[in-house]
């Protein structure tokens, strides 16, 4: 137990470290290891310690699964990821926002190389100059893009024991408020960065030829959210100001108006 302890927390070290090739944290990946008895392991280091032993059944024999496709055919069902709900069949609710700790470290390595080429790389330059496993390859070339899917999911089942709704408040005195009469008002919240992106030029994308650069410490890239995220630690929030920050590099003076500043953006076709 103490060797896999120690082998697993090397493992650990490995994926934080940005001078390693391993983007997967311990664990993040497991297979199924019956070398010493049936065992969920590390797909990385091979060891089980602290990975959840239900994580994984037990694989297929050859027998079991040539008999499974004899009785079931080929199936035509494309193969798609599962839903937040599929995944929590047994939840009331639950959200997801965001994207997992392996691919936020492979998102800042990408963005941070971005800001240092004066020309796109290509993807497998992108992938060894960083040391990033290939089969993240398509996942950092809508980095490169400026794409960011990390969409929130959220779901709520309805409850089947019982329907109620709030009548009425009564606070500790016995004085009785209606249920839309005080309490707290909620607002929409925009952070920073999302408002710079929807309320600037670069709410379009970029044409042939053409470049986001900051004016403030002439940071190049041809991300628009890595360009949000630099004016933003500029401490520019408010649209307008970034428009002032914002320029686009134009090399074929193509003159879009939906690149020009200031002022009344035009739709950009």
């Amino acid at each position: 137990m103490l060797t896999e302890a120690i082998a697993a927390d090397a493992c650990e070290q490995r994926a934080e470290s940005d001078e390693s090739n391993q983007t997967d944290a311990h664990g993040d990946a497991v297979v199924w290891d019956d070398g010493r008895g049936p065992d969920v392991v590390c797909e990385c280091c091979g060891s089980g310690w602290a990975i959840d032993q239900s994580r994984l059944d037990a694989p297929v024999s050859d027998d079991d699964l040539s008999d499974a496709l004899d009785a079931e055919g080929e199936s035509d069902e494309t193969e798609r990821e599962l839903t937040l709900a599929e995944r929590w069949p047994t939840a009331t609710a639950a959200a997801s926002v965001g994207e997992s700790t392996t691919k936020t470290r492979i998102r800042n390595r990408v963005e941070e190389e971005l800001k240092h080429c004066d020309e796109m790389p290509s993807v497998a330059s992108m992938l060894g100059r960083n040391m990033i496993d290939p089969k993240y390859a398509e996942f950092v070339e809508s980095v490169m893009r400026g794409e960011d899917n990390s969409e929130p999911e959220s779901f709520r089942r309805a409850s089947l024991d019982s329907e109620w709704h709030l009548e009425a408040i009564v606070d500790r005195d016995g004085e009785e408020h209606a249920p839309n009469g005080g309490g707290v008002d909620m607002a929409p919240l925009k952070l920073p960065v999302q408002r710079i992106l929807d309320e600037t030029r670069l709410q379009h994308s970029l044409g042939r030829g053409e470049m986001w650069r900051c004016s403030k410490c002439n940071f190049g890239t041809y991300s628009k959210r890595a360009m949000a995220r630099d004016l933003v630690n500029h401490g520019i929030d408010n649209p307008k100001h970034a428009e002032h920050a914002l320029r686009v590099e134009d090399y074929y003076e193509h003159n879009r108006e939906c690149m020009q500043y200031p002022a009344d953006r035009l739709n950009c076709e």
